[in-house]
């Protein structure tokens, strides 16, 4: 049962007396203050983590279902070890973000192009889109009532609205009712625009999915889906190193990529 939380506000310089009454090797002090300062206790504390020595067997996972590491951190484990981590976390974010972007950018260019291609207003219409899809019911509690489509609909006029300062936008609402796909899909996030790709219709999806170098749209919107996630941990400075993820990527076999991902197959880890 859970109990009051108790632990009290520490100052940064008990903060670094504290970790070193754990075991750790401090080294420079300033340094040590300016990163505790910069980043945090708390958050440079899933840097420590796996520097904890591990409880006795019995002990693991009593207190909490998680809790399998004691206080104490094992011998000649040195601060420098713990910011060379939460360095190396930060690369991987930025490698990330860079990587992602050639996904999200092709991704608006394929969605603008194959569904425009169908109908420049396809993204609007439950016709256009694959309606099985569309007229499912949403899965979110504060949706209760409401399609996938319509929920994603009062989204994208959120998103409308939020833009509607953008020279681009202002312009085209003033001579147009709507925004063509080809301009709407640079309003949306990410994340709308992956829902948007997983309500096209499968041979939509497929269309795109093979210029992406994978032969079903099943398979890529897992795929994008898991890439979003990825993206928005990056995206919000979250830690991505040794995280377990909430959304990961489906195996494959090489039957169902194309030659640039065969090399791949079966090999994908799930976390």
């Amino acid at each position: 049962m859970p109990v009051p939380y108790t632990k009290p506000h520490l100052r940064y310089e008990d903060q670094l007396k504290l970790l070193r009454g754990r075991g750790r090797e401090i080294g420079d002090e300033a340094a040590a203050l300016r990163l505790l300062q910069a980043v945090g206790y708390y958050r440079l504390s899933a840097y420590v983590y796996p520097f904890r020595e591990l409880l006795p067997p019995d002990r693991q996972a009593v207190a909490t279902p998680a809790h399998y590491r004691s206080e104490t951190i094992a011998a000649g484990t040195t601060f420098a070890q713990i910011a060379s981590l939460w360095r190396f976390d930060r690369l991987l974010r930025l490698l990330v973000l860079d990587a992602v972007e050639t996904v999200e950018v092709g991704l608006r260019t394929k969605i603008a192009y194959v569904l425009g291609e169908r109908d420049p207003f396809g993204h609007l219409r439950v016709a256009s889109l694959d309606a099985a899809a569309c007229n499912q019911a949403h899965s979110r509690i504060r949706a209760v009532g409401e399609t996938r489509h319509q929920v994603w609909l009062r989204n994208y006029q959120r998103s409308v609205r939020d833009a509607s300062r953008e020279d681009f936008v202002r312009h085209n609402l003033h001579k147009y009712d709507e925004l063509p796909v080809w301009i709407a899909v640079e309003l949306l996030t990410f994340g709308a625009l992956v829902r948007l790709f997983n309500l096209m219709r499968p041979e939509d999806r497929t269309a795109i999915a093979r210029e992406l170098g994978i032969k079903g749209g099943g398979l890529a919107g897992s795929w994008l889906e898991a890439i979003n996630y990825l993206r928005n941990v990056a995206t919000h400075h979250a830690r991505l190193w040794n995280r377990s993820m909430t959304y990961k990527v489906r195996r494959f076999n090489r039957h169902q990529v194309g030659p640039g991902l065969a090399h791949l197959a079966g090999t994908v880890p799930t976390d």
